[in-house]
């Protein structure tokens, strides 16, 4: 008997029926890939604030506002970028993509299924 992940699901193909399974990592690959993330990012940020503390919070050149007009426009930037990263691959699994390229098929998309 097959294992599957938790989170697996089964797409609709385009010529009926349904396409094969695509595993989604569930439960503790998930959990293992946030913390592993989380580490990482965490760890970044210790360095950074350890060297930025090694100058007396001074290495910047910045001072008042302009400190917290750079933390929060990094924040703001690295908050978009997740947010439209996750709505690529969202939009992949959820299989917008190819539903789009079904409907309005490209000359590159005829040219592929012609040879």
């Amino acid at each position: 008997m097959p294992v599957i992940l938790a989170g697996s699901h089964r797409n609709p193909s385009p010529q009926g029926g349904d396409a094969p399974q695509t595993p989604r990592p569930g439960g503790f690959a998930r959990l293992l890939l946030l913390a592993i993330a989380g580490a990482f990012i965490g760890g970044a940020a210790v360095a950074l604030f350890t060297l930025w503390a090694s100058t007396g919070f001074r290495a910047l050149g910045a001072h008042g506002f302009a400190l917290y007009a750079l933390t929060i426009g990094g924040g703001f930037t690295m908050a978009l970028t997740t947010g439209l990263m996750v709505a690529v691959f969202h939009s992949d699994r959820a299989g917008y993509d190819e539903q789009a390229h079904i409907a309005n098929p490209t000359a590159s998309d005829r040219d592929d299924t012609n040879a």
